[in-house]
């Protein structure tokens, strides 16, 4: 099996970067296939942070793209805001739209209100109101008070400064 993987039980979780990569695994979980989860989106997230790594945009970009195109929502939200953004990449509002939607379509809240936002601001997709309003309500329904509150001035006619991005 290749990749860096964690194995989570409550709040454990082990990850390796060594080369051969080694596994861990809990002893309370049932076999290898259900207990290992990909966590190259971890290492992403360590490097962005600097968390016992060296800070780097460029390797978090590198580590949220491998583990977000094995469909992993949370890195494909943080691959997204690397993109709207530019961090460790160069900044493309149509590839942050991209990666928002897949994680929006797998029902993450914080993607469903970035995509919102990419609609009602035209940033990589042509400008929508009437889908950025359908985004924001997909992501209010799941408790995103960015997502409330965008909706609510879309519904009443605000004249507010259009929404802000949701970072990671």
């Amino acid at each position: 099996m290749e990749g860096i993987f964690a194995s989570v039980s409550g709040e454990v979780e082990c990850v390796f970067t060594a080369k051969p990569l080694p596994l861990c695994v809990h002893e309370n979980m049932k076999s290898e296939s259900e207990s290992l989860i990909p966590s190259e989106g971890r290492l992403g997230r360590m490097y962005a942070n600097g968390e016992g790594v060296t800070k780097s945009e460029v390797e978090a970009a590198k580590w949220y793209r491998i583990a977000a195109e094995q469909g992993h929502k949370d890195a494909q939200f943080s691959l997204g805001v690397a993109y709207y953004f530019g961090n460790g990449v160069t900044k493309d509002y149509a590839e942050a739209a991209k990666w928002f939607r897949k994680a929006a379509d797998q029902g993450d809240a914080g993607a469903q209100f970035n995509l919102g936002v990419c609609y009602e601001n035209g940033q990589g997709v042509a400008q929508d109101k009437a889908e950025a309003a359908n985004w924001y309500r997909k992501a209010a329904n799941q408790g995103n008070k960015n997502a409330q509150n965008a909706l609510q001035k879309s519904e009443t006619g605000s004249k507010n400064p259009q929404s802000k991005l949701q970072g990671i």
